[in-house]
């Protein structure tokens, strides 16, 4: 997913054992523009992996509409063993099927009740 570093989903910038480190070796932080890979969910500054500032706020607003925008670096964009679906996108998909199983498990349940009904009705 492309973004701006936000706390919440970047590693606390207090923690010494988790920061995250762009290709360049530079800490990358809430205040950078950066982009995550989501195959790898390594943090790059855009300078870094040649993205430019037009092509980086396309990016930041769909995130901000919570589109999926899927960006790749270099490594894994190069490595063809990589999983193109991105571990959030597969969550994503996962909840919402989750939700059309739990709909379609009520709508059962209730065409059930109602047949019940009919057939006490026709007793």
């Amino acid at each position: 997913m492309v973004k701006r570093r936000k706390t919440h989903d970047s590693p606390k910038l207090g923690d010494p054992q988790s920061p995250a480190l762009c290709s360049c070796k530079a800490v990358v932080d809430d205040s950078d523009n950066a982009l995550q890979c989501d195959a790898c969910e390594n943090w790059f500054h855009i300078a870094c992996v040649n993205v430019s500032p037009v092509a980086y706020s396309a990016y930041q607003t769909l995130a901000d509409q919570k589109q999926f925008s899927n960006w790749f670096c270099p490594k894994c964009l190069d490595d063809k063993s990589v999983d193109r679906l991105p571990p959030r996108c597969l969550a994503a998909l996962s909840a919402r099927i989750d939700a059309i199983e739990r709909e379609t498990s009520n709508i059962s349940r209730k065409q059930d009740q109602l047949v019940d009904r009919m057939d006490k009705l026709y007793e």
